[in-house]
């Protein structure tokens, strides 16, 4: 089973309240492609930030020793807590835009999810 915090505009006039699903854990995604990740969900402003630790990252990289493990190691580190800090970079990006937390969704896919959070809207 996945998480889904339910996100909604609370200005919004319709039955679903533009209603945004962010998943809780990890993100690959995130993780692998991270500039590009945070420009696909908007996140503008983390963009440019993560393609600077990337920067960052590539010239650490290519400096160090090829028997100096540390330099992968702060690679993999760096990718972890992308990772994880993700989905949290998304809740407080709509949480800026206006966006609510207004529950918690699990289901076994996002689909299964929104169908959930459409069923109980409704009433």
């Amino acid at each position: 089973m996945r998480v889904y915090t339910v996100h909604e505009q609370a200005w919004s006039a319709e039955p679903d309240r533009d209603a945004v699903l962010v998943g809780e854990g990890f993100s690959f995604a995130a993780a692998l492609f991270s500039p590009l990740w945070a420009l696909a969900n908007g996140l503008w402003r983390i963009a440019p930030v993560l393609l600077l630790v990337e920067i960052a990252l590539g010239f650490l990289l290519s400096r160090a020793a090829p028997e100096d493990p540390s330099a992968v190691l702060i690679l993999i580190a760096a990718r972890l807590a992308i990772g994880f800090l993700a989905n949290d970079w998304k809740r407080a990006d709509l949480a800026r835009r206006g966006y609510v937390m207004r529950g918690v969704v699990a289901a076994r896919n996002r689909a299964a999810a929104e169908h959930r959070m459409l069923a109980s809207a409704r009433g």
